[in-house]
């Protein structure tokens, strides 16, 4: 009995459903046929790779020379095949198979939908191609040309696409286990490494964090090679893991590994490897990323997914979600929903002398573009949140801050008429890159020093973020590790602001305690005259912050199902 099986990727063909495919079910096969099924086997096998199917076809099996019994062999196990396969696939195997009549193709072809017919087409080497132009001129080889698709000695690009997804895939799975174990490490602190599916009742301990972080970066590293580098020539792929993106989590995760939460000693080799990770992205020329030019219009619409600052976005469905959530209550269908505070707004320097009575002019334009402040026009009309005004604060649900969200928002969207916009959500981009390149590079080597193939400084890098924003910025000039550090702490504050950057950036430098016990402040606001208020700055809130909070707790039912083997997190 043969004992080989057929894989055609996750494909597997046991030896016994194609003996029953050709009528042998109470007994088996003479020796002779066997041995002719196990010659054929051997032939067919390095054929299941599509790139050869085309190429091999005609000196596969010389049907002229071959017996009866073997040809009706071939062609049944093709059969047997191509029955489990569709399109393309299929195809190969029949005319792989004994030099199969296009007619017993025709027959297939005529039973698939169009899109297979596309892609049974899309396929077609030249050798297959001239075969089909003789052999099916009103089927298959019309249905070529109406689409403008010639016979080349090539293949076409979609099938060299699908060819390489094979490798894409495969890449990307890991790619994304690696992105997950980084957004668990990040939140939970060493979790345990599932690499394989596991008994019920085997239960597997937590890795350190450093043991996790080691294995995110060797997933990444493994694998970074069978990426796209974009998807250019496959705009339908878009959103799928590249190898920018790939960089950018290892850049990330690198980058939380050396920080003072998970790096309690200042261990220098850390910040190297972060800095190294992060400068792996700006120096390669196959990536060639870049600053938007335009900070504020970069987040909204369809703006980041053509703009070369953007490595991995989240795409959504066109919605007003969004904007119904935020807008000002006072807005019809709005919400209010995330109201900035005076303590983020106070943060944004100045690009010329302040202006008296409006503490918002002459403000890095960054304010501008992210926060709805009083006074500013937005939706149509001047936000007035004085008493007595439309956007009055004392009015059920508007902000208790004295501000409103912008970024991301689309300004005057009909929210009764039920308006709708794109919306995507940037998970990774360049400016963070930069940012993260100067952070680990002052730490590793000081703010104006850039050694060996390094091209840019802490420094450099820095600056190229807040010229973006503004040429009337400020240069920074910080001459130590201390002030520096100071320096890209704050622009990450701003330049980041509302991308889920902010919490995490405060617990893993250890200012959780600090920054997230101080109360949130925000602004009360009184008419003086038209066109002009004045701002007292009061107290909405206060938080707590422990220490324990550092980390988040695992469920009570993880812990059980585990049996106690995953250990709780401190304090919880």
């Amino acid at each position: 009995m043969v004992e080989q099986e057929l894989t055609y990727q996750k494909l597997q063909i046991p030896s016994s459903d194609i003996y029953e495919a050709m009528g042998y079910k109470d007994s088996m096969p003479d020796g002779m046929v066997i041995e002719e099924i196990n010659t054929l086997l051997d032939r067919i096998t390095p054929l299941l790779r599509p790139r050869f199917f085309f190429f091999l076809t005609d000196g596969l099996l010389d049907t002229e020379k071959a017996t009866l019994t073997v040809k009706d062999t071939v062609l049944t196990i093709g059969k047997t095949i191509a029955r489990q396969l569709r399109g393309s696939e299929a195809f190969a195997f029949f005319t792989a198979t004994a030099g199969v009549e296009f007619e017993e193709f025709q027959h297939l072809l005529q039973q698939e939908d169009d899109m297979v017919k596309v892609y049974i087409a899309d396929s077609l080497g030249s050798i297959i191609a001239e075969k089909a132009a003789d052999c099916m001129e009103e089927e298959l080889a019309t249905f070529i040309e109406k689409r403008g698709w010639k016979h080349t000695n090539r293949y076409s690009p979609g099938y060299e696409r699908d060819l390489a997804s094979l490798h894409w895939y495969q890449a990307e799975a890991h790619i994304a286990r690696a992105y997950y174990y980084a957004e668990l490490i990040k939140q939970y602190g060493g979790v345990p490494i599932v690499e394989s599916q596991y008994a019920a009742n085997k239960f597997i301990p937590r890795s350190s964090y450093d043991q996790v972080v080691e294995y995110i970066v060797k997933e990444i590293d493994d694998h970074k090679g069978k990426l796209a580098v974009d998807w250019a020539s496959f705009s339908e792929r878009n959103g799928r893991f590249t190898l920018g993106a790939a960089l950018a989590i290892k850049a990330r995760v690198l980058l939380y590994a050396a920080s003072p939460l998970h790096n309690p000693d200042n261990d220098v080799e850390k910040w190297k490897k972060a800095a190294a990770a992060a400068y792996d992205i700006i120096s390669n020329p196959d990536l060639n990323y870049s600053l938007d030019s335009d900070y504020g219009a970069y987040f909204q619409g369809n703006r980041s997914l053509s703009s070369p600052e953007t490595i991995y976005v989240v795409r959504r469905e066109q919605s007003n979600a969004m904007e119904s959530n935020n807008y000002p209550i006072a807005t019809p269908c709005g919400a209010s929903g995330v109201t900035p505070t005076q303590n983020l707004v106070e943060a944004y320097e100045w690009v010329g002398d302040p202006v008296a009575g409006d503490p918002y002019a002459n403000r890095d334009p960054r304010l501008a573009a992210s926060v709805v402040t009083n006074g500013s026009t937005w939706n149509g009309h001047v936000i007035d949140q004085s008493p007595g005004g439309r956007h009055d604060m004392s009015a059920p649900n508007a902000s208790k801050t004295g501000y409103y969200l912008k970024k991301f928002l689309t300004d005057n969207l009909d929210l009764t008429q039920g308006a709708k916009v794109q919306h995507n959500w940037v998970s990774y981009r360049y400016a963070e890159v930069l940012l993260n390149y100067a952070e680990a590079m002052n730490e590793a080597y000081g703010p104006d020093q850039a050694p060996g193939d390094y091209a840019l400084t802490a420094l450099d890098a820095l600056q190229l973020v807040r010229d973006r924003a503004s040429l009337q910025l400020p240069i920074v000039t910080a001459a130590t590790r201390d002030e520096f550090r100071e320096a890209v702490k704050h622009e990450r504050r701003i330049e980041l602001a509302f991308e889920d950057h902010r919490y995490w950036d405060l617990l893993r430098w250890k200012d959780a305690m600090e920054v997230l016990n101080k109360p949130v402040r925000g602004v009360k606001v009184t008419k003086t005259g038209e066109g002009k208020w004045s701002y007292t700055q009061t107290e909405v809130a206060t938080r707590t912050f422990l220490e324990r909070n550092y980390y988040m707790p695992f469920t009570r039912s993880e812990v059980e199902n585990s049996n106690h083997t995953l250990e709780q997190n401190p304090g919880y």
